[in-house]
């Protein structure tokens, strides 16, 4: 009996945490309640107590499981791997749920009340992408000792690149998620051909 209440638990938190990102998305980040959150999540004010201490605590369990569910691949050995990785990276941006936690993500930065553990979180993702990036761009064009500034460079394009993807898909749902995919990739393959 206990496993059932602990699943049922979690599936009100899940609610909960939905409802966060859905109501965010559609008040804003100061003009969304927690009435708003419960009555989008089906739940009581108590309910939600239950769970979080505040509508900022629970914005930062919204943020915190999108960055615990974003796994970095292991660094790419060919240009082919990379692109394959970059791809699959690209697909899990995409998705719905993620895409309202990067919107999200994108008003906590902007916003002047930010707090010190969402933008830590933040932090973490982007840092884990560009150790990613640098790590692969070594790998393919073997430039581990000379032309580390080249290979810097490089790596910084592609981030330039693959943060202008995830802005779009935050920030304008009915973008064709496949021409950006292809769009990305050959300007990857570009780069690194050269």
């Amino acid at each position: 009996m206990p496993k059932r209440t602990d699943a049922y638990m979690l599936a009100q938190q899940t609610r909960i945490i939905d409802a966060v990102l859905d109501t965010i998305l559609e008040r804003g980040l100061r003009f969304a309640s927690i009435r708003d959150i419960c009555k989008a999540a089906n739940v009581s004010v108590s309910v939600f107590y239950n769970h979080f201490k505040s509508k900022d605590e629970a914005i930062e369990a919204a943020i915190e499981r999108g960055v615990e569910q974003f796994g970095m691949p292991q660094p790419s050995l060919s240009l082919d791997e990379f692109l394959q990785s970059i791809d699959a990276i690209l697909l899990q941006i995409q998705e719905p749920t993620f895409r309202k936690r990067l919107a999200i993500a994108f008003q906590l930065a902007s916003d002047s009340v930010i707090h010190e553990k969402n933008q830590y979180n933040i932090d973490k993702m982007i840092d884990g992408t560009e150790k990613w990036v640098l790590q692969s761009i070594k790998n393919i064009t073997k430039k581990h000792s000379k032309n580390l500034d080249e290979v810097h460079a490089l790596a910084r394009q592609i981030l330039y690149i693959l943060n202008g993807a995830v802005y779009v898909f935050a920030f304008h749902p009915s973008t064709s998620s496949l021409q950006m995919r292809s769009d990305v990739l050959r300007v990857v393959r570009i780069l690194l051909a050269n």
